[in-house]
C-alpha cells in the first residue's frame, strides 16, 4: 500500500507534474479516503456499543459531533482557499500553510472554549467536561487536531496527492480509534471522546510528516510578497555609477 501512494506521490509532486488522467486519479483516491473513513469509523462505533453502556455513548456522540462542528467552522474557507489559491514556490507555499495552520488551530482553541462555557444553557448533561480541567483539555485538544487534519486534507489535494489522504486520514485515524476504545473503556464517555482525539492526532501527525517527506514542507512564518517567492529572500546585488 505505502509503495502504491509512493509511487503515485512522486508522479503528482508539483502543479506541474499532472499527467493526463491525474482528475481521475485524485476522484479515485478522495472517494477511497471517504469510504476508508466510513468504513473503519463504522467499525469504531460497533467496539464503542459493545464496550460502553447506552448513556455514555450518548454523551460521547454529542462532544465529537461538536468537535467536527467546531473544526469545520474553524476552517474559514482556508481549506478551499489553499485549494484554489495555493502559493507558488516551496517557500511561499511554506509560509502559506504555517500561517494556515497557525490561524486554524488557534479559532478551533478559541471555539472549543466558547462551547465550553456556553454549557450551560445548551447541554447541562455535558457540564462534566467543563467542571475537570483534564477533560476540558481534551476536548480543546481534539478540536485542534481535528482542524488541522482538515485543513492539511487541502494541501494535499491542492498538490494533487490525495492518495495520502487515504493512509493518513483514513487508515491510520481509523486503525488509530479501533485500537483505543477497549484500553480507555474504564473511564467512559471520556474514554470515547479521547479515542477519537487520538484518532485526529495520529492522522494530524501523519499528515504533517508526509507533508514534509513528500512536500519538503517546513514551518516558516515569514510573509512573502507575490512574485518573491524565490528571489526577495536575496538582496539584488549593489552596483556603483560609472
Amino acid at each position: 500500500m505505502t509503495a502504491l501512494l509512493g509511487h503515485y506521490g512522486d508522479a503528482a509532486v508539483g502543479r506541474h507534474a499532472r499527467p493526463a488522467d491525474q482528475m481521475f486519479r485524485s476522484s479515485f483516491f478522495l472517494l477511497a479516503s471517504t469510504l476508508t473513513t466510513a468504513g473503519l469509523s463504522f467499525l469504531f462505533w460497533v467496539v464503542v456499543a459493545r464496550f460502553y453502556p447506552p448513556e455514555q455513548v450518548g454523551l460521547a456522540t454529542s462532544l465529537i459531533s461538536a468537535t467536527s462542528l467546531l473544526s469545520y467552522l474553524s476552517m474559514f474557507g482556508l481549506n478551499s482557499t489553499l485549494i484554489r489559491f495555493p502559493a507558488e514556490g516551496r517557500a511561499a507555499r511554506n509560509g502559506q500553510i504555517t500561517q494556515s495552520t497557525a490561524l486554524v488551530l488557534l479559532v478551533s482553541c478559541v471555539a472549543a472554549g466558547i462551547y465550553l462555557l456556553g454549557l450551560p444553557w445548551y447541554g447541562h448533561k455535558l457540564l462534566f467536561v467543563r467542571d475537570h480541567a483534564h477533560l476540558a483539555a481534551l476536548f480543546v485538544v481534539s478540536c485542534a487536531c481535528a482542524s488541522l487534519n482538515l485543513l492539511v486534507k487541502s494541501v494535499f489535494i491542492s498538490a494533487r496527492m490525495a492518495q495520502y489522504n487515504v493512509l493518513s486520514d483514513g487508515i491510520l485515524q481509523g486503525l488509530a480509534k479501533l485500537a483505543a476504545p477497549v484500553a480507555l473503556v474504564g473511564f467512559g464517555a471520556a474514554g470515547i471522546l479521547g479515542s477519537a482525539g487520538i484518532g485526529y492526532a495520529v492522522a494530524a501527525a501523519a499528515a504533517l510528516l508526509l507533508l514534509r517527506r513528500r512536500l519538503g514542507f517546513r514551518f516558516d512564518f515569514r510573509t512573502r510578497a507575490p512574485g518573491c517567492a524565490n528571489n526577495c529572500a536575496s538582496p539584488s546585488p549593489v552596483t556603483s555609477p560609472a
